[in-house]
């Protein structure tokens, strides 16, 4: 704790020294100021305020950048702005602008200048510490290699102790973000040994894992994909609301499609899973995702496989319109960035447009013949719209054959919109033609059936003059008739 002090002071007067040093005017404030301060850390980190230091700060400080080139006129701009935050934010600020995670994300190039001034010193070396945060600087400002170094060493030096901010963290993601899968998990693995409880690193392990399970020799792959499955399911212990719930119901979801009809337990838990994602995170694309997935992995294996390639078998209507309701939800909003989940927008895309093809054609039945096509606008924007995101994406989330698929399954809808416009304006075609016809069907009708009432009229009329002759008396007596 000593140390951490003497190095937290220390830094903060060199940050004050880095951030004073781009205006003459307050160069002589902020040379006071790292004096000060130093002269308060008097054990092994005031040798870094030596005079040979000392003075190679004052070389910066009463540097003149108003004549300088524009790239000393942006650090002249960017120390202004540092000096606004140091006056609004006073002594807090500025340690917080070097040590943590907050440091790391906003820390500017003068501060991480002084930092790699004092690197290479034997102190600096020696110190986890000094080691995490530098290393942090150097992942803020996209020093991925030089980062990945220093905050090895940290984690060296200090392999059970806490570090300053997320260095373990840091290090992971960086690692991932070279698709060193394995190096990752070993780092969230050791960092998970000093902070048990957070739910982040659990998510992390659990992605490293499966993505090195993925890549891995084929008899490896069920373990790796357990393992992360297990630490998914570690991080929504710790947080009901994480993300990491969405892959943890993906990963129950493979799971009973691959066992089919014994997976019953895994398929109950896959949307059971999903359905807790929905309700702790109502506003996530991944959530109302897995939703749609487990429940069309539910119905597909109850009713016996409904291969992706073959739309055409059509669900019940009402577990359809349950995974186009999810689906339709997920799209409308932004899609993860999760490399498991890189093809999701894909996928959820090109599933709501099957969806809602077969959906047109079902409807359809009852009333055959009076579709314009327009009924297929909604599943061919779907579609489309998984196109170009399958073009766009890098061959590592979504292989060329993918993308082939995606355009197939466009052109198959477009050809049955195609035939539903052809039906109906052949149908508006013949619609007058047929009324004609039976318009002078029914005239024809009601002519024979008037000459025919008009024959029955005159023949009765002749029977009765036959009968009663032709008037007079033979009628009768009008009084007798009343």
């Amino acid at each position: 704790k000593v140390e951490q002090l003497e190095l937290d002071l220390a830094l903060y007067g060199m940050v004050v020294a880095s951030s004073f040093k781009m205006t003459r005017r307050r160069g002589d404030g902020g040379m006071e100021a790292w004096i000060t301060v130093s002269k308060k850390a008097p054990g092994r980190w005031s040798s870094l305020a030596t005079p040979a230091s000392m003075q190679r700060y004052k070389g910066l400080l009463t540097r003149d950048f108003s004549r300088g080139t524009e790239e000393h006129e942006d650090e002249e701009a960017k120390g202004r702005e540092s000096i606004e935050g140091l006056n609004a934010a006073q002594t807090t600020a500025l340690k917080k602008a070097i040590l943590g995670t907050r440091a790391a994300k906003g820390m500017s190039r003068s501060e991480l200048l002084v930092l790699r001034q004092h690197a290479d010193e034997p102190e600096a070396k020696r110190s986890a510490s000094f080691q995490a945060i530098y290393g942090l600087g150097l992942a803020a400002n996209g020093k991925k290699a030089a980062a990945i170094k220093a905050l090895s060493a940290a984690t060296s030096l200090a392999p059970n102790a806490k570090l300053p901010g997320n260095s373990r963290e840091v290090l992971a993601q960086l690692h991932m973000q070279k698709h060193r899968w394995k190096e990752a998990g070993r780092v969230y693995q050791a960092a998970l040994k000093v902070s048990p409880g957070d739910s982040e690193l659990y998510y992390g392990l659990g992605r490293a894992l499966r993505l090195e399970a993925n890549g891995g020799p084929s008899g490896k792959i069920k373990v790796g994909v357990d393992a992360a499955g297990r630490a998914w399911k570690a991080a929504t212990e710790l947080d009901p609301s994480h993300q990491a719930r969405d892959l943890l119901a993906l990963h129950l979801n493979e799971i009973s499609e691959h066992a089919g009809a014994q997976g019953a337990e895994s398929r109950r838990e896959a949307l059971r899973q999903a359905r807790l994602a929905v309700r702790h995170r109502p506003d996530s694309f991944g959530a109302h995702y897995v939703l749609a997935k487990a429940t069309l992995g539910d119905v597909r294996v109850k009713g016996g496989g409904l291969p992706p390639e073959n739309p055409e078998q059509s669900l019940p209507g009402k577990e359809r319109r349950a995974v186009i309701k999810s689906l339709r939800k997920a799209v409308s909003y932004p899609p993860p960035l999760a490399a498991e989940l890189a093809h999701a927008a894909v996928d959820a895309y090109l599933t709501l447009g099957q969806m809602l093809a077969i959906e047109v054609k079902d409807s359809l039945k009852i009333v055959r013949g009076i579709a314009t096509g327009k009924e297929y606008d909604e599943a061919l924007a779907a579609l489309e719209k998984a196109r170009e995101l399958a073009n766009e994406a890098p061959s590592a989330h979504f292989s060329a054959e993918e993308k082939m698929r995606v355009g197939r399954e466009l052109d198959r809808v477009k050809g049955e919109a195609k035939m539903m416009m052809e039906h109906r304006r052949e149908f508006e075609r013949s619609v007058p033609e047929r009324g004609a016809a039976a318009q002078r069907a029914r005239d024809a009708e009601i002519e024979k059936n008037e000459t025919a009432e008009a024959a029955e009229d005159q023949d009765a009329f002749v029977d009765v003059r036959r009968t009663y002759g032709s008037g007079g008396d033979d009628w009768g007596d009008d009084e007798d008739d009343e």
